[in-house]
């Protein structure tokens, strides 16, 4: 009724999203609830003719409303039959930026449909897996922090549908040591992992702050794909201790927390540190030594206990 009464389709609020983008916003909950999905695409289609292609442009990642497509499988697929005569057709360097501009924190993980749909489809040309974008990120960081926001958030039925991708990218030589700079942090697909476990903050708490079980779960699935532990191990060992890898990792706790953390976007962030890595041929070997975020607050405390008795000049001192 709004549009039909002349409602301006393509107006921004004070974020800069449009009513696309507060659609594709909302429409993130498709995962938990799927019996939406036909509600959000009728919403789509009411604006994805004439504004589709911003939910791949000029994207902010800060903001819901701005931080790429969001939606089911289904919405994509919808925006590329209206946007397209053969989507499947287009360059590869076309579908590989349409694909890295896929949403993976707020929508509470892409699903690997969706990645493969934004590729093109059922087969992924190897040359893809070589391809970066302007963060030097590669679709194995992709796959990455699909699979790490799935596997903190226990959803398993998307497992074998991940596994298939890094099978796919690891045979297809993808290094799994590449380093890229999104957020002007140098990351691995190791610590990319890291960084997007822990999306589900609660896991976290209940694990006391140990990700042995983050990091043996990711080993396993690069040896599953191929990959020799040890050597692999190695290399990224390296790395991490030559100082060239960012090695902080935040952890999103939501906007009513307090403590030691800073406001990165939305909401707070606590920070941890990774002191050490352990590896070995075999994913049993793999360990994680971090500091605890949670022990930031000490010094708020011995500093209390350190400081002198502080009294007011003029007062009366019994």
């Amino acid at each position: 009724m709004l549009l039909e009464n002349g409602a301006d389709p393509g107006q921004r609020n004070t974020f800069g999203a449009t009513p696309l983008g507060k659609v594709n916003a909302a429409a993130r909950e498709w995962i938990e609830h799927p019996e939406k999905v036909p509600l959000f695409l009728e919403l789509y289609r009411l604006f994805v003719r004439e504004f589709g292609d911003e939910l791949f442009e000029d994207l902010d990642r800060r903001w819901p409303q701005t931080s790429g497509f969001q939606g089911p499988p289904e919405a994509l697929s919808l925006i590329q039959e209206v946007s397209f005569n053969s989507y499947s057709h287009l360059p590869l360097d076309f579908r590989f930026k349409r694909a890295m501009t896929i949403d993976g924190w707020w929508v509470c993980g892409a699903s690997p449909t969706t990645l493969r749909m934004a590729m093109g489809g059922d087969h992924i040309d190897h040359s893809a897996y070589f391809l970066e974008d302007e963060n030097r990120e590669t679709l194995l960081h992709r796959i990455a922090q699909g699979m790490a926001v799935d596997f903190s958030e226990r959803r398993n039925s998307n497992m074998p549908k991940w596994r298939e991708l890094l099978f796919d990218a690891i045979t297809a030589s993808a290094d799994p040591c590449h380093l890229s700079s999104e957020y002007k942090r140098m990351s691995t697909p190791l610590t990319t992992f890291l960084q997007y476990s822990t999306k589900n903050w609660a896991e976290i708490k209940r694990a006391k702050y140990v990700f042995d079980s983050t990091i043996q779960f990711w080993a396993s699935e690069l040896q599953l794909a191929g990959v020799d532990l040890a050597e692999y191990g190695a290399k990224e060992k390296s790395l991490h201790m030559s100082g060239v890898v960012d090695l902080e990792v935040g952890i999103y706790v939501g906007l009513e927390n307090s403590g030691p953390a800073y406001t990165l976007g939305l909401g707070e962030i606590l920070l941890f540190r990774i002191l050490s890595l352990e590896f070995g041929p075999t994913p049993e070997e793999w360990r994680l030594w971090v500091s605890n975020p949670v022990d930031e607050l000490a010094w708020e405390f011995w500093e209390l206990v350190e400081r002198g008795e502080q009294v007011m000049p003029g007062t009366w001192i019994d």
